[in-house]
C-alpha cells in the first residue's frame, strides 16, 4: 500500500540536518542559541505515490493500482521455425568446373511446422535472415539467393553473396540480413496453401577465378534460417493447442517497505479483467492465484468461483484501420464476495498464478482467418480499489538511507549536542520511530532515537482529525554518538504505526499532514 521515498518521515533528520550544519552555520556561532534547522510538511502523498491516489467526493483517499497478472504474447502462441533452406552440393571427383559455370540452381517450397498452426501471412515488424556458408573449394562461390514469397514495397527479399575460397581447410562465412518489414506470404505458389516459402537458389564459379578440379573432400554446402523474429501481423489458422502457464509470479509492490505488523481494510474491491485482442477464441482457467508475503512466509489462496473455472473468451474482432485496427473483447470479474480482505491484508509482495489457456477450443471455425496485430494480446489484470479507511496495528515500515556526515579529519567538527523534533501530527495514528546507525556489514552500530513516540492528531466522534498533537523529540548527540555518525555511512529507520480510535477504522483524508521543524543547540569545534 504505502512505499515511503528517501525524502519521508525521518530520512531528513540526518541526511539534511548534520550536513545542512556544516554548510549553512557559521564557526562562530553561539553555542547556547538554539538555532532552526529544518522545516517539512509530510502529506499522504510523500507515503503513496500520487497516480495510486484517488480522491472521493467527501475528500476521503482511495488506493487504486492495477497488477498486470499475465500477458499472453505472440511469441507463445506462434513459435517461427528457424530453418529455411538447406542445400549441400557433394563432390564429384574429377569434375572440372569452369569459370562463372552455375554449380546449383534450384527452387524450392519450404513446408514449416507451427505445432498445428497453418499459417497464410506473416508481416515482420523486426528480424533476421542469418546464412551460413561453407566453401572448401580454392576459388570463390557467388550465391544468388532469393526468397520470392517475402516482399517490401512489391520487391522480393534477394542476397547476393561471395563466398571465399580457401587454399586449405574450410572457407566460413556467416551474414546477418534485417529482414524488418518485410511481408512473408506463405500460402505457398497456389495461394491455397500455408506454412509455406519459396525460394529460389543460384551459385556459380566466380567468373573472375580459375578452373576448379574437384577432390573427393571438396563440398559447398549453406543454410538459411530466421532468428528473432517478431511479428507486426499474422493470418492464418493458429491452432487448437493448450498452454500453461506457471506456476508463475509477477511483483506486488504497493507494501514492499511493510516488515511487520498487521493493517486491517474495511473493504477492498478487486476484479479479474481479461481482455482479448487476438482474432481467436480461447478458453482460459485460472488455476491458482495466491497473494504471497516473503517476510512472513504467509501465502493466502484466492477463494473464489472463478478460480479453477473455465471461462470462455470471444475472438477479438478486425476494424480494417491501421491507426486502430483492432476492436478487443473483454471481460471483467467481480471479486468482492471472495476472500479478498484477507488476500490484501496479507501484505503480498508477490501474487504467484497458474493459468491454462486453450487456443481455439471449437477448432477452425474462422476458417483460417485468425489473427494477431503487435500489440493487442491476451492480457489478464487485477484491478484493486482500497479505500483508505484502515487499522494499523504496529504496522511497521522499514528503510535504509546512505548517509555521510562528512570527513573526520575537517576543520570544521560537531562536537555535541542536541537536536528537537517538534511534530505536529495531523494524521490519525501515532508513530514510534527507530533509528540506527549500521556498519558497512549491515549490523548495527548503535540506536540514535531515545525519546521516539510521536502522538495522534486528536479525532472526533467520526474519527476525523480535528486537530493536530504537537510532540517532542529529543535527540542527544554525544561526543560518542559524533564519532560513530561519522563512521557511518548507512541508516536503517524503523517506524511503527498504530491508528488512533480504539480500534475503529479511520479515514484518510487528502488535507491530513505533519509537520515537523528540527532544532539545534551544538557545540561546534572549528581547527585552523
Amino acid at each position: 500500500m504505502m512505499s515511503i521515498k528517501k525524502t519521508g518521515i525521518l530520512c531528513f533528520i540526518f541526511l539534511a540536518v548534520f550536513a545542512g550544519c556544516r554548510k549553512n552555520i557559521s564557526p562562530s556561532w553561539d553555542v547556547d542559541m538554539n538555532l532552526p534547522l529544518l522545516k517539512s510538511t509530510m502529506t499522504i502523498n510523500k507515503l503513496i505515490a500520487d497516480s495510486l491516489l484517488q480522491t472521493n467526493p467527501d475528500n476521503s483517499l482511495t488506493l487504486v493500482y492495477r497488477n498486470s497478472l499475465y500477458d499472453f504474447s505472440a511469441d507463445a502462441l506462434i513459435d517461427m521455425p528457424d530453418t529455411i533452406s538447406y542445400n549441400y552440393l557433394p563432390s564429384f571427383p574429377g569434375a572440372v568446373i569452369q569459370p562463372g559455370q552455375q554449380i546449383l540452381n534450384v527452387t524450392e517450397e519450404t513446408k514449416f511446422k507451427f505445432n498445428g498452426a497453418e499459417i497464410s501471412i506473416i508481416k515482420v515488424r523486426i528480424g533476421k535472415l542469418v546464412v551460413d556458408f561453407t566453401n572448401t573449394l580454392h576459388e570463390a562461390i557467388i550465391v544468388d539467393y532469393t526468397i520470392t514469397s517475402a516482399t517490401k514495397n512489391g520487391v522480393p527479399l534477394h542476397i547476393i553473396e561471395t563466398v571465399p575460397g580457401t587454399v586449405n581447410g574450410n572457407s566460413h562465412v556467416t551474414k546477418e540480413y534485417d529482414i524488418s518489414g518485410y511481408s512473408i506470404d506463405m500460402s505457398g505458389q497456389n495461394h491455397i496453401s500455408a506454412n509455406r516459402i519459396t525460394t529460389i537458389t543460384d551459385a556459380m564459379l566466380d567468373p573472375a577465378g580459375s578452373a576448379v578440379t574437384l577432390t573427393a573432400q571438396d563440398q559447398f554446402k549453406f543454410f538459411f534460417r530466421f532468428r528473432d523474429i517478431s511479428a507486426d501481423y499474422v493470418r492464418g489458422y493458429f491452432g487448437n493447442e493448450q498452454f500453461v502457464f506457471g506456476p508463475e509470479s509477477t511483483d506486488f509492490n504497493i507494501f514492499s517497505k511493510f516488515t511487520g505488523g498487521s493493517l486491517g481494510l474495511e473493504s477492498v474491491k478487486l476484479k479479474l479483467n481479461v481482455t482479448n485482442g487476438f482474432g481467436i477464441d480461447s478458453r482460459v482457467v485460472f488455476d491458482e492465484i495466491k497473494s504471497v508475503n516473503t517476510r512472513t512466509g504467509i501465502s493466502v489462496s484466492l477463494n473464489d468461483p472463478i478460480v479453477g473455472a473455465p471461462l470462455n473468451i470471444a475472438r477479438a474482432a478486425e476494424t480494417g484501420n491501421p491507426v486502430n485496427p483492432v476492436i478487443p473483447s473483454q471481460y471483467s470479474f467481480n471479486l468482492d464476495n471472495s476472500n479478498i480482505t484477507d488476500f490484501i491484508e496479507n501484505l503480498p509482495d508477490r501474487i504467484d498464478y497458474k493459468i491454462s489457456v486453450d487456443a481455439n477450443p471449437l477448432g477452425n471455425v474462422s476458417s483460417g482467418n485468425d489473427f494477431m496485430y503487435y500489440g493487442h494480446y491476451l492480457d489478464a489484470f487485477l484491478d484493486l480499489e482500497i479505500p483508505l479507511s484502515i487499522i494499523a496495528n504496529n504496522l511497521t515500515l522499514t528503510d535504509t538511507l546512505a548517509f555521510n556526515l562528512g570527513e573526520e579529519s575537517s576543520p570544521q567538527r560537531i562536537k555535541d549536542g542536541v537536536l528537537s523534533l517538534y511534530a505536529d501530527n495531523g494524521f490519525p495514528f501515532s508513530a514510534d520511530l527507530y533509528l540506527y546507525l549500521l556498519r558497512d556489514d549491515g549490523t548495527t552500530m548503535d540506536s540514535l532515537l531515545f525519546t521516539n513516540h510521536i502522538e495522534a492528531g486528536v479525532i472526533d466522534g467520526n474519527n476525523m482529525v480535528t486537530e493536530s498533537t504537537r510532540s517532542v523529540l529529543l535527540i542527544p548527540v554525544s561526543p560518542s554518538k559524533i564519532d560513530e555518525l561519522y563512521a557511518t555511512h548507512r541508516m536503517l529507520i524503523v517506524a511503527r504505526f498504530n491508528t488512533a480510535g480504539a480500534g475503529q477504522y479511520v479515514k484518510i483524508y487528502n488535507n491530513y499532514k505533519l509537520d515537523l521543524k528540527l532544532t539545534g543547540r551544538f557545540t561546534y569545534l572549528v581547527t585552523q
